[in-house]
């Protein structure tokens, strides 16, 4: 049973780490992950068994290669976040340039 869970527990990473860009997706898929490993360590008489398979499965360099895909996704969007900002002080000052000049140019 602990080591179907774990390949299911694999088998779902695999799809995260494939489908990181369709957040409703990895979303889904994360909260899948989370309940496997909730109902693997409900028991914990367990634990030893548990932490054979994961390390025979290899899924902690699967662990990894998640982290550094989140990472990257991570650092993708807080690059767009930084764009966004200096697009929107981009337009306050030509909008505030722009109030300035019509405030010299208004007839009187």
């Amino acid at each position: 049973m602990i080591l179907e869970k774990l390949k299911e527990y694999k088998e779902i990473t695999l799809s995260i780490i494939n489908g990181i860009e369709n957040e409703e997706e990895a979303l889904r898929l994360i909260d899948k992950r989370k309940k496997i490993l909730d109902n693997l360590f409900s028991n914990e008489d367990n634990i030893e068994e548990i932490k054979k398979a994961y390390l025979e499965l290899d899924l902690i360099d699967l662990d990894k290669k998640l982290k550094e895909a989140i990472e990257k996704e991570i650092i993708l969007v807080k690059g767009e976040i930084r764009n966004l900002h200096n697009i929107k002080n981009a337009n306050n000052a030509y909008e505030k340039n722009r109030r300035v000049n019509n405030f010299f140019t208004a007839k009187i």
